[in-house]
């Protein structure tokens, strides 16, 4: 794995976020099931990044079924590839969060990510696990308000 191979996320600022995804091959090595081109080429609503990142992780982070001992062999090429991506690819993913000395209201703004407070308020996801210098919660105190 290269660090070519891991993309900024399509939903939010692509500085919050990177991703890969990739199939281990029958000699063990990783290869880039995504293409090589960057998702931030097109723009996308909050609302369709957070749809398709939602049906993502549907699709990709749902258990595994085990393969059954002694199955029948693939009736085709196609059946052992569909196989080989249900079993053996791997997601990875991480977040850049934000602190008291570092928050960029540029990638707040961008933010598609958000907490529901109980008061029916949306809070950007960064801004919700915030704290200030002390370490103390600005959002997680129970006063959303």
């Amino acid at each position: 794995m290269k660090a070519a191979d891991l993309k900024p996320a399509s939903c939010e600022n692509s500085l919050c976020s990177f991703h890969g995804n990739f199939i281990r091959l029958a000699n063990g090595n990783l290869m880039q099931t995504a293409p090589k081109t960057s998702c931030c080429c097109k723009s996308a609503t909050a609302d369709a990044g957070a749809k398709k990142a939602v049906e993502f992780v549907a699709d990709n982070w749902s258990s595994r079924q085990s393969s059954r001992q002694n199955a029948e062999p693939p009736l085709s090429d196609w059946d052992e590839i569909i196989n080989r991506i249900r079993s053996d690819s791997l997601s990875i993913s991480a977040m850049a969060f934000q602190d008291a000395w570092n928050v960029n209201l540029d990638r707040i703004r961008d933010c598609c990510i958000h907490v529901a407070t109980p008061q029916g308020k949306l809070i950007p996801f960064c801004m919700y696990n915030l704290t200030n210098t002390e370490g103390e919660s600005l959002y997680r105190n129970g006063d959303e308000g």
